[in-house]
């Protein structure tokens, strides 16, 4: 893990999810924090070796590998920590992930780990509302809405730099696994058509390198979205059940579900992709013989 700067104020951890840091004297602002105690054991050597003392934990979403190190920085500091609404319940509760993974129900033991239930910790400051400002000592930071890849994801904005979360994946990450994860696929299309309408100095999406021009790998995120989409209409222009539709789209990209954990991520996503469609009256519904089917809408 390196610490690397983007602006004055403004840095981050280089690491597998990249973690903001901004500088408010010489206290730091966490921007996510990472998977676990390992993390965070790497964060807090890192900010004493910079004489940076952890004031707080802002979290983009809820996604264990975003907060998974909340629980030991603040046993070990004290430090607040900031999130939007929905976030903060699963933040505070982690359980709630796996569960909704599980249908509701009691999850199975492969969906209780560290990936996707984080140790709970104490989100001390709910947003409850986004393009609000934070005040600081020093400094304020813009909180906006970066809704798709969870419920309410958020971005925030620092001297120019926008720290985007998960909203955005690098054109090698499209290119090898093409099936990325989202929640709801009509946010996730406003989001990055605003991310390619925005013109901040730097931005900072958590799992590829900072960019001065997010314009082009929004355009990327996007055409994959609409590719997938055209895939699931044309495997539904026959009756097919749930099961049937997420095993032909692993199929046609090729991908090889190899864990119960990536099954049920899955499962999400093509869900996700079925209640958009459906939403917009592009595909049909039928209860028939207990089972639920799904078909191309005719128009």
């Amino acid at each position: 893990m390196e610490l690397k700067q983007l602006t004055e104020q403004v840095y981050y951890l280089d690491a597998p999810t990249n973690i903001g840091l901004i500088k408010d004297g010489n206290d730091a602002i966490l921007i996510d924090s990472g998977l676990d105690d390992s993390v965070a054991k790497k964060i807090l050597r890192i900010l004493k070796e910079n004489n940076l003392t952890l004031k707080a934990i802002i979290n983009t979403h809820f996604h264990a590998d975003h907060c998974g190190a909340n629980n030991y920085l603040q046993q070990e500091t004290g430090v607040e920590i900031y999130a939007y609404k929905i976030e903060s319940a699963i933040i505070n509760y982690p359980y709630l992930e796996p569960l909704a993974f599980f249908s509701g129900a009691n999850p199975i033991k492969d969906l209780k780990n560290k990936f996707l239930m984080a140790k709970e910790s104490q989100v001390n400051h709910v947003l409850e509302d986004t393009n609000i400002k934070l005040k600081f000592d020093s400094l304020e930071v813009e909180i906006i809405p970066l809704q798709g890849h969870s419920v309410n994801q958020i971005g925030v904005v620092a001297d120019g730099v926008l720290f985007c979360g998960d909203s955005i994946f690098s054109q090698k990450v499209i290119d090898k696994h093409k099936l990325l994860f989202y929640t709801d696929i009509e946010k996730q299309k406003a989001t990055l058509e605003f991310l390619a309408e925005t013109n901040y100095d730097w931005y900072l999406p958590s799992h590829t390198k900072a960019t001065d021009d997010i314009r082009e790998l929004a355009k990327g995120n996007l055409d994959c979205i609409n590719e997938i989409e055209e895939v699931i209409l044309k495997i539904v222009e026959s009756v097919k059940s749930t099961e049937q539709i997420l095993k032909e789209t692993l199929d046609y990209y090729k991908a090889k579900v190899k864990s119960l954990q990536q099954y049920h991520l899955m499962k999400t996503l093509i869900m996700a992709y079925l209640s958009s469609l459906y939403n917009n009256d592009r595909t049909e519904l039928e209860l028939r013989d207990n089972c639920l089917y799904w078909k191309k809408a005719n128009q």
